[in-house]
């Protein structure tokens, strides 16, 4: 992400840019956001002691959802759903303008936790 998304931006350059002098947001939220994700869901399915039996019992094309597919969809819907209200709240106060900074700010902080 850094080398492409970014423009070679080191790691310093990246997390003290001003939101105004920055370039391809989206893109490096949506890569940060699927890594978070992605981390999660690992770490989350190694305490789930078994899949629910009406998740089990679903098969789409003769699969069945395990411990880290059931961890990864139900940390998918969650953010989905944090996303999309926290969406609604900004437009909701009339600052909807202010959306772009929220998730260029909340890129960078999502970026150093997914180095831990």
């Amino acid at each position: 992400m850094m080398n492409i998304v970014e423009r070679e931006a080191n790691l310093k350059d990246f997390l003290l840019q001003k939101y105004y002098d920055s370039s391809n947001n989206l893109p490096s939220w949506v890569i940060t956001s699927c890594v978070i994700v992605l981390t999660l869901s690992v770490l989350i399915s190694q305490y789930v002691p078994t899949v629910p039996k009406f998740v089990a019992d679903l098969q789409i094309l003769s699969y069945q959802l395990n411990k880290f597919g059931f961890c990864l969809g139900a940390i998918i819907l969650f953010y989905l759903l944090r996303t999309s209200l926290g969406f609604l709240f900004f437009q909701s106060i009339g600052e909807g303008k202010k959306w772009t900074i929220f998730y260029f700010t909340a890129t960078k902080f999502y970026f150093i936790l997914s180095f831990y």
